[in-house]
Order: C-alpha cells, then structure tokens, then sequence
C-alpha cells in the first residue's frame, strides 16, 4: 500500500501580549475602541482575556497578533497611551496567563 503525504495548511504565527490597562477602563468594547485608535496600522489583534481593575491593582488584558505585526504593536504599546501599556509577550498564551493573573 503506498504511502500518502498529509497536507496540511500553513498556520500563521502568533503572540499573545499581556496589557496593564487603566481603571478608567472598564468593558472590552472600550478596550477595543482604544485599540482601534491607537493600533492604526494592524488589523489582526483580537482581546481573548480582560479583568477590569479591582482599586487594588491595574486591569489587565490579553491580546493575539500575528507574528508580523509583533515589532510594530509591541514599539506603540511600550509607551502608555490612552491607559493601555504592554507588560509581558510570549507565543503561548499559558505563559502569559501565569505572568499576569498569578
């Protein structure tokens, strides 16, 4: 019997980037609305995790990009514009999770 290949699609690269966010901040609609305006030139992030702040800490949030966007999104979020700064990044989102809700 003759072998067969398995073909399969290529999947694109991820990362999942970790974000403190404000406590002005309060639902993931206005968390996307910031995003939006302030990630102009990237159009494949996507909000999976959000705790809004509790008085103690900061709000926190999880987003996936596609690998190609990673330098551009991680140089605009270094800086904390509109209540929105990056904290961690990793290609798994387990890893990023135990960076921030532990």
């Amino acid at each position: 019997m003759a072998r067969r290949s398995k073909i399969t699609p290529a999947r694109r690269k991820r990362r999942w980037i970790g974000l403190k966010i404000s406590e002005n901040i309060t639902d993931k609609d206005a968390l996307g609305g910031i995003l939006n305006d302030i990630l102009v030139d990237c159009k494949s992030w996507r909000i999976y995790d959000f705790e809004v702040s509790d008085g103690m800490r900061p709000g926190f949030a999880i987003i996936r990009i596609d690998r190609i966007d990673e330098r551009y999104v991680r140089e605009v979020l270094f800086e904390e514009k509109s209540g929105v700064v990056s904290c961690t990044t990793s290609g798994k989102i387990k890893l990023v999770r135990e960076r921030i809700f532990s």
